[in-house]
């Protein structure tokens, strides 16, 4: 519904503007190719200067508000606490923002005189900003601002440094010399205290609002109708460490966080290029999520970064938690068991990721980075075969795709096996099973699926459970309830031998989204097995063969290089080819057909290593004038 109605919604506001002279001069203007965006969406274009281009005020009417700083807001502040300036007089604003926010706990307005003469307020949330911080980069250079200071003439001066502040200067001042104070306060900020990040004027009430509620302090002086905001942004959160999930023999231990800022430069630290772009969006309507989309200009098709802008751009949500929710809102098929998107905590993981010329989506409070597009061969993938050699790499990962393809097939051929043919099994292998299911009253199918079902029981409690508990639990629940049930009759020895075996093989899937759509298929091809045995099987498997050929992640077929069959690149799909002889880049393309991959050719390419001599090679000059 929410889709629907943004669909609905999108159409009324191109039909306004196909009707408007001003919306016929926003197509031409939207037909040069610098600037051009997909569906006369007012959307953030790379441009030559090495960032997002200056964008436009997004419609009122669709939700959507898109700011100079190149920030998306798809659901403005603005709607809740209104839009309008900010008074003139301090105690007016102080009883706005403290209605606003109902007189939280958290709120502090801290009131002060300036030297100067006129009264001004700090407005902040506790545990949100560096005390300390606050009150050495503003309290006590404010204090020793001295009431004959000259004013700054000119309009190099009367600028707002760093480029941001300058463009709300100009909307918020009353002009004259109440403009005037205002902006030498911002000028003896920025000369007295080098560590504050950014300071920025804010002219209505809505972007002093936002502001506070992202860790800004906002500085008002009583007879401006503008306000300073102050960054000293300090949230606390935990250190850099190893990930849990992805955790590796060789390789770096860093892992992502649930800061934004500290993801953004541990991927910066790995792509040190100026041609490193960033999207910034902000989802939720309440929650206010900051988000961050990282590509690599010339490495990223162009029709993929529009794709990923206009799936985003319709984005329509009350609060943005974890990454999840905007998975699910941009994902192809949400029905489907298989992820289209990868999730990695690992930074080293995003920044490869962008050389292959994808798309890394990260969001604040988060520690999962989404990766985008994807094929079924990127979840057979660990960071860590690029970190071995490639004879032990591809060893490696054909055995995984062996394991996983068992962990979903092995319970349905035990079943086929044991209750419809019987003739595959050996004799003396038959004659075992049968008499291990001698004392059993289940029929065979119901008994591999309960305890199938019981397997599953004791992996979520291990995983709910403490973590020195849960491991405990699980081994040692298990084996004791299994030598139970085998001991009174209830099981056969073998189902829990099958079941072990097909646990094992689960756990050497390296995406936990991939884990989670084979424990759903075995219980469907099961189901297959225990109606029609065999052909059960291949009928089942043909179902899900079909389902991944009709997926795609953005576009890109999801079995890519196999079907489109591209066979350069299978040099890092089924095997690993060693790093020298990969002499192109294959970058998938966000469309279908035979040709929908483009090769980026390298223009240097290291030398090949040349192999040592050998005995026979070191062969000693013939003799002139003799033979032999």
């Amino acid at each position: 519904m929410p889709h629907r109605r943004s669909l609905l919604r999108g159409l009324a506001i191109w039909l306004r503007r196909a009707l408007s002279a001003d919306g016929a001069r926003a197509a031409s203007d939207t037909s040069k190719p610098k600037h051009a965006s997909s569906g006369g969406r007012p959307g953030a274009q790379p441009d030559d200067s090495g960032g997002t281009g200056s964008r436009n005020r997004g419609n009122k009417s669709s939700g959507a508000e898109e700011r100079p700083g190149g920030e998306t807001i798809t659901t403005p502040l603005a709607e809740d606490v209104g839009d309008g300036p900010l008074s003139r007089d301090l105690s007016a604003n102080i009883v706005q923002i403290e209605t606003a926010w109902g007189h939280a706990a958290d709120l502090v307005v801290r009131r002060f005189s300036l030297r100067a003469g006129p009264r001004a307020a700090l407005v902040f949330l506790k545990g949100q900003v560096d005390d300390a911080r606050l009150d050495l980069s503003v309290v006590r250079p404010l204090q020793r601002l001295q009431p004959d200071a000259p004013a700054p003439a000119g309009p190099e001066a009367a600028g707002a440094p760093g480029g941001a502040a300058g463009g709300n200067a100009a909307a918020g001042d009353g002009g004259g010399s109440r403009a005037t104070r205002l902006k030498r306060l911002l000028e003896h900020l920025e000369e007295s205290a080098l560590h504050t990040i950014q300071l920025e004027l804010v002219s209505s009430f809505a972007d002093a609002m936002d502001r506070v509620a992202h860790g800004n302090a906002l500085l008002l002086v009583h007879g401006e109708n503008a306000a300073i905001a102050i960054n000293v942004h300090s949230r606390p959160h935990r250190s850099v460490e190893e990930p849990g999930t992805e955790q590796v023999v060789r390789g770096p231990r860093e892992g992502f966080i649930e800061d934004l800022d500290t993801n953004v430069s541990l991927v910066r630290a790995r792509v040190r290029h100026p041609k490193l772009r960033f999207l910034s969006y902000r989802f939720g309507r309440y929650s206010q999520t900051r988000v961050r989309v990282l590509y690599l200009e010339g490495r990223a098709p162009k029709a993929l970064v529009e794709e990923v802008k206009r799936r985003l751009d319709r984005i329509q949500i009350d609060a943005v938690i974890e990454s999840s929710y905007i998975e699910e809102l941009i994902e192809d098929a949400p029905y489907s068991p298989f992820p289209q998107i990868l999730q990695t905590e690992r930074p080293d993981v995003a920044a490869a990721a962008l050389y292959e010329g994808r798309v890394a989506i990260l969001t604040d409070g988060s520690p999962f980075a989404l990766i985008a597009p994807i094929t079924f061969w990127s979840l057979l993938q660990a960071s860590e075969d690029h970190y071995q050699r490639h004879l032990l790499s591809s060893l490696v990962r054909l055995l995984r795709i062996v394991l996983v393809v068992s962990s979903v097939t092995l319970p349905a051929l035990y079943i086929a096996a044991v209750i419809f043919h019987h003739g595959m099994l050996p004799t003396p292998l038959l004659i075992t099973i049968a008499a291990s299911r001698e004392r059993v009253p289940l029929p065979a199918a119901l008994e591999i699926f309960l305890f199938e079902v019981a397997f599953e029981a004791f992996r979520e409690a291990g995983v709910r459970l403490p973590r020195s508990v849960g491991q405990t639990v699980g081994i040692v629940g298990g084996i004791i309830i299994g030598q139970a049930a085998v001991q009174a009759g209830l099981i056969s020895a073998p189902v829990i031998v099958v079941i072990a075996l097909t646990g094992l093989a689960s756990f050497a899937t390296p995406h936990v989204g991939l884990a989670g759509a084979m424990r759903i298929l075995r219980f469907f091809l099961l189901m297959m097995a225990s109606s029609f045995g065999l052909y059960g099987i291949l009928i089942g498997g043909g179902f899900i063969q079909v389902h991944l050929l009709s997926l795609r992640s953005f576009g890109v077929p999801y079995l890519w290089p196999l079907s489109p069959l591209d066979l350069k690149a299978f040099k890092d799909t089924l095997v690993r080819v060693p790093i020298w002889s990969q002499e192109t880049g294959p970058t998938p393309l966000p469309e279908a057909g035979p040709g929908a991959v483009e090769y980026t050719q390298v223009t240097e390419q290291p030398p090949k290593p040349e192999p040592p001599p050998g005995p026979r090679e070191r062969r000693v000059p013939r003799r002139v004038g003799r033979r032999g």
